[in-house]
């Protein structure tokens, strides 16, 4: 069995973290709190980012150019949000209470790809583009594999 590589403590968003680690967590935290968790779907994630702010405008920690001055690999957005990599966790503002929704990491959602095998994440990552920064943006990506431009969040029902 792999060793998970997934991060989730302190201010970084939670990254690294394959869709195993994510519904071990939300099992767990379900487990210690009494209360029922789960990951977002497709169409929850992508209602609440349709209210958050232009990432474009860069609120967000997208590619600009300070991933420019590191990479220099993309087509950077002309301003600099201080971060070439992941910004931690609530550093923007929070239209609507929803914090990162824009850029920071891709947010896998419970959602399957093709097969389960692939599972689907939403948004856009500390490395997208102009062109990929449309909240309704979705990607199918190996179930079994951690990324450091994905990462998770979770929501509790309630009854």
């Amino acid at each position: 069995m792999a060793i998970s590589k997934c991060h989730t403590a302190g201010q970084p968003p939670s990254r690294l973290c394959c869709w195993g680690d994510v519904d071990a967590y939300v099992a767990w935290l379900s487990k210690q709190t009494r209360k029922r968790y789960r990951a977002m779907t497709a169409a929850e994630w992508t209602g609440l980012a349709a209210q958050t702010a232009d990432a474009k405008q860069c609120r967000a920690n997208v590619a600009d150019k300070r991933y420019n001055a590191e990479h220099r690999e993309r087509d950077a957005l002309a301003c600099d949000d201080g971060f070439a990599g992941t910004a931690p966790v609530r550093h923007y503002d929070a239209p609507g209470g929803l914090y990162d929704m824009a850029g920071n990491v891709r947010e896998w959602v419970s959602d399957c790809g093709s097969s389960c095998s692939s599972r689907v994440a939403m948004g856009s990552a500390w490395l997208s583009t102009a062109d990929k920064l449309d909240p309704k943006q979705r990607g199918s990506f190996d179930a079994d594999t951690g990324f450091n431009t994905i990462g998770f969040r979770v929501v509790r029902e309630i009854d």
